[in-house]
């Protein structure tokens, strides 16, 4: 299972790949189970011509900060790789890896396509991330999260106070 490091250096590969500043120019939903919100016809029409304006990592999720130029607010992308979930890049005259149930057209010659063998992976596609995340901890490579930060969201006793 990709664990929180694995996550980190999957976003700063996608950086490094120059993920920033493309666009979509379309997504194929090969496994519609995959988009938990919102329906995958609409994550499909509403995520075609966004521009990727940010990536940054939240616990075990990737988000991706989609912006949209007909002026209407700007989304969120958030992907879950499950235990066995990858973010591929692929040219795009080239079949896509095999498991591959979602592929992220760009604008350019390559996709990114999002295969898994086990279909644990999951999309969302929101305005508001508290949507998918309000019921998360602290972020613990954030720098605010410090000791005193963590002894508060320790339920029970403390020995400090034995």
């Amino acid at each position: 299972m990709p664990e929180l490091p694995d996550i980190e250096a999957l976003r700063l590969y996608l950086l490094d790949q120059g993920i920033l500043g493309r666009s979509l120019s379309g997504v194929t939903v090969l496994w519609h189970r995959a988009v938990r919100r919102p329906s995958s016809e609409a994550f499909v029409e509403r995520a075609t011509g966004c521009r990727i304006d940010g990536l940054r990592r939240r616990a075990k999720y990737l988000v991706f900060k989609l912006h949209r130029a007909s002026g209407e607010p700007d989304l969120s992308m958030i992907v879950h790789l499950g235990m066995t979930g990858a973010l591929v890049f692929r040219p795009s005259d080239l079949e896509p890896p095999r498991y591959t149930w979602t592929i992220f057209h760009l604008d350019g010659p390559r996709d990114l396509c999002f295969p898994d063998p086990r279909k644990l992976v999951k999309l969302w596609l929101v305005e508001d991330e508290n949507e998918i995340f309000a019921g998360l901890g602290p972020e613990p490579l954030d720098p605010a999260f410090t000791t005193e930060e963590l002894w508060r969201h320790i339920p029970g006793e403390r020995a400090d106070s034995v």
